[in-house]
């Protein structure tokens, strides 16, 4: 049974961020610092959050290997946050181990792994992004991981300084070159960007989009189909990039610390290493918990009390939901925990979804909230599953 340890870690921590928070020394004090692990604190625990069963991350993981650019571009529609604040996590161990044998079996790859460089869990914070600079819907991606701090031997959660930025992929969506010259104005400071600075910025944001994509996958793939991959893997690149995200409060003083080529250097290593090829894979899952998908058992999950990093873990009561995805068969079971008598129905999250027109348009319903407060409130966490063992078809 699958169980959302790395959710309530990283609150406890974000609770009490002195003994469970890795950041720079020289930033616990600033009040930036504390005010940002307040404020993940609380979208924490606003978030519904999913975790992803073993065979289902085994599938996933999977397809998004053998995946071509053409096909993940087809995905990328689906991709989209199921609720405005989404918790995805998984077990990055045995992600890895995918990642080696498909390497091996599929594309005759020896993939070495630093094991003792891998968090045994990850999670990804999703959120809004409407502040970026970007006027199209958009959302970002912020990792946290759990590993034991080389100088106290403590474990410790701690996030990426940057994050992923997925723009929604609707008609005359992406990043355009206004955005990218805004984008260039706003990390240097400069007042104007020539054409050649702009073009330079652009080839270095596709190159580290690609890098969240995947080097080995994208470099495959122009190999053995270069035309079909390199306008699919442009149109990629322009929904995707890396920008400094809520993590950046945890390693350096933004407003008052000096910006300069080397820290900007550090920070983007940083940065690439923690999300290198988990877009790809976090686009896989959420096309894949965006298509039909089928309830298959409700179960009331723990509320015990829990102590981490000297702070009780509060949990919210919620119920826990099984999705086998993807839908095999077109039926949709509701648990009779949502069945309400006399058509009034306890508040609830309605999660995103797509609804189908008459006109066989397909439109994208956002996440929103639906019932009566005073009756009571139901929350509720997913466990994604792939039993069936289907497979996903990208152009679906």
């Amino acid at each position: 049974m699958a169980k959302f340890n790395l959710a309530d870690d990283v609150i406890a921590a974000l609770n009490n961020p002195k003994k469970g928070v890795f950041a720079a020394q020289d930033v616990r004090h600033i009040q930036a610092f504390k005010d940002r692990c307040h404020q993940k604190y609380i979208d924490m625990r606003k978030a519904t959050r999913f975790v992803l069963d073993d065979r289902f991350l085994e599938f996933a993981m999977e397809q998004s290997m053998v995946a071509t650019c053409s096909e993940l571009l087809r995905m990328l529609p689906f991709a989209r946050m199921p609720n405005d604040l989404t918790w995805i996590e998984w077990n990055e161990h045995l992600r890895q181990e995918v990642l080696q044998r498909v390497a091996r079996d599929k594309f005759d790859q020896d993939n070495p792994i630093d094991w003792s460089a891998i968090s045994h869990t990850v999670g990804y914070l999703l959120e809004d992004a409407p502040f970026t600079g970007y006027e199209g819907d958009s959302f970002i991606g912020t990792p946290f991981v759990p590993f034991n701090d080389p100088a106290s031997s403590k474990e410790m959660i701690g996030a990426a300084p940057l994050s992923i930025q997925f723009a929604v992929c609707e008609e005359g969506s992406g990043f355009t070159e206004a955005h990218h010259r805004y984008f260039l104005k706003d990390f240097t400071g400069q007042t104007s960007v020539s054409d050649d600075e702009l073009l330079q910025h652009i080839k270095a944001e596709h190159n580290v989009s690609i890098d969240a994509l995947g080097g080995w996958w994208a470099q495959h793939n122009q190999k053995t189909n270069p035309k079909e991959t390199g306008e699919a893997l442009f149109h990629l690149c322009n929904h995707i990039r890396l920008l400094q995200g809520p993590g950046i409060d945890f390693y350096l003083d933004v407003a008052n610390a000096e910006w300069n080529e080397e820290t900007a250097a550090r920070i983007q290593e940083i940065g690439q290493d923690s999300i290198r090829g988990d877009a790809r894979f976090l686009i896989t899952v959420l096309a894949l918990l965006n298509f039909d998908w089928v309830i298959q058992s409700p179960r009331q999950a723990s509320t015990d009390k829990q102590y981490k990093f000297g702070k009780f873990r509060r949990g919210n009561s919620h119920i826990q939901i099984e999705i086998d995805l993807p839908k095999p068969r077109g039926i949709s079971i509701i648990p009779r925990e949502f069945r309400e008598t006399e058509g009034i129905k306890r508040l609830h999250d309605v999660r995103g979804h797509f609804r189908r027109l008459r006109g066989g348009t397909r439109v994208w319903v956002r996440a929103h909230k639906r019932g009566n407060k005073e009756l009571g409130t139901i929350t509720k966490d997913y466990v994604l599953t792939n039993k069936s063992g289907g497979s996903l078809h990208a152009n679906r």
